[in-house]
């Protein structure tokens, strides 16, 4: 299914293409785990895929317009590589951190996020890396709070009940283009366009582009 973008997630998909190091605008996250199961982790990111559209979205050109596409659960593969270091070894696992956050995502391409796993010192590192363009810091403690539910229901043998969650990224594009057209959204809407119609901004070329981008991009994110 295909779906609206809305003015943020266009500003996103415009810096990625015009910015050569897109991946500074991917979200990550760090966790330990003492004894993980991976089985049950791999069991876990599936179950989350399933009740996350945002976890099975990415982006195509239909007509002319920029939409999201919206998988289904079965049509994604999520990368959960595991990778063994030697004990002890931190200052190969920051290094390989930092590497894996470098990741450049095609947004044509189902998941926008990815998972490496390192073994070290008898503990678990994850590094969990998500495109900006389906994801925040939100969206990550969202996304923490029913990997918490489903693992730990996995484990203790329950059945997983995420029921009583059901909005989506769709609902909250859907709620922010309602308050685009209000009379607040139509008030605010207003005052940009006199800002931006007496701006002496002159963009003339792609480099400069770029550089205003790379200044700009902090207000807009």
């Amino acid at each position: 299914m295909y779906y609206e973008i809305d003015v943020q997630q266009k500003w996103q998909l415009i810096s990625y293409k015009l910015i050569e190091h897109n991946y500074e605008f991917n979200v990550s996250r760090i966790y330990e785990f003492d004894n993980l199961d991976r089985d049950t982790f791999c069991y876990t990111i599936k179950e989350l895929i399933k009740h996350h559209e945002s976890l099975r979205t990415c982006f195509s050109e239909v007509n002319g317009i920029i939409k999201h596409k919206i998988y289904k659960p079965n049509e994604v593969e999520p990368d959960t590589e595991l990778i063994d270091i030697s004990e002890n070894d931190e200052e190969k696992l920051n290094k390989l951190l930092n590497i894996h956050r470098r990741f450049f995502f095609d947004l044509e391409k189902v998941p926008l996020f990815k998972i490496k796993i390192f073994r070290t010192n008898g503990k678990s590192v994850c590094l969990f890396i998500m495109s900006h363009v389906i994801g925040d810091d939100v969206s990550f403690n969202i996304i923490e709070r029913d990997f918490k539910t489903i693992y730990l229901s996995i484990e203790k043998g329950e059945k997983v009940d995420l029921l009583g969650r059901k909005k989506q990224l769709k609902d909250y594009f859907e709620w922010k283009k309602s308050q685009i057209h209000s009379e607040i959204g139509k008030k605010a809407l207003n005052f940009w366009r006199t800002k931006i119609s007496q701006s002496s901004t002159s963009i003339q070329n792609k480099d400069k582009l770029t550089t205003f981008f790379k200044d700009k991009l902090a207000f807009f994110f």
